[in-house]
């Protein structure tokens, strides 16, 4: 009985507590809900990062000197003089391969990703810049064929070429940084990777 009374107290001391608390202090509740609220933050937080992707860039300076891809012709709109079939070099402005490994968090493939989705952003380095070959604005830059600017080679690997932007310039001995943004149009989910074009000679 007194175990009883002892817990009617209890409850009648929280409700007056509930009803009177003040503005300084936060009530039980108050306290229950920002618990849930932050749990749910956290939740999203960690969907975010499950549903997102994952990138893993190679980079190829001497695509043209292994292989004599159309890429690296001198009759494609827009080429301009110096592509040979020679590594990328100071003394041309021959394309680069990129190569892109798309998977989603838990390492499964991300397939049907169009090339408009892979966003190249290059701003580190010497100008006046490195472009995709055929990009968005005027699909001409390396070589005479528009569908080998983009290739899915299946199994979440894609690849693209790039280039100087401006017609003959050549590249420099240096480092130029990028960043490469895909989006999976089916489910929105997005990856980031910072990659390096590394012209030693």
């Amino acid at each position: 009985m007194k175990k009883n009374i002892s817990l009617i107290l209890v409850l009648i001391v929280l409700g007056a507590h509930l009803a009177c608390g003040t503005a300084e202090a936060a009530s039980p509740w108050d306290t229950i809900l920002n618990a849930i609220n932050g749990l749910a933050t956290k939740v999203d937080t960690i969907k975010n990062m499950v549903s997102g992707l994952q990138l893993s860039v190679n980079v190829n300076v001497g695509f043209c000197g292994e292989d004599a891809a159309v890429q690296c012709t001198d009759s494609g709109p827009g080429s301009g003089e110096g592509h040979t079939f020679e590594a990328a070099s100071s003394s041309n402005h021959n394309p680069v391969l990129i190569t892109v490994l798309v998977t989603r968090m838990d390492g499964s493939q991300v397939d049907g990703i169009p090339s408009e989705n892979f966003l190249w952003d290059q701003s580190i380095g010497p100008g006046p810049g490195i472009e995709r070959c055929g990009d968005l604005q005027d699909n001409v830059g390396c070589g005479s064929f528009t569908s080998s600017y983009f290739i899915y080679l299946g199994n979440g690997v894609y690849t693209f070429v790039v280039h100087p932007s401006a017609v003959g310039y050549n590249w420099k001995v240096a480092k130029y940084g990028f960043v490469l943004t895909v989006i999976d149009n089916n489910d929105g989910n997005q990856g980031r990777a910072l990659g390096e074009i590394v012209i030693k000679q």
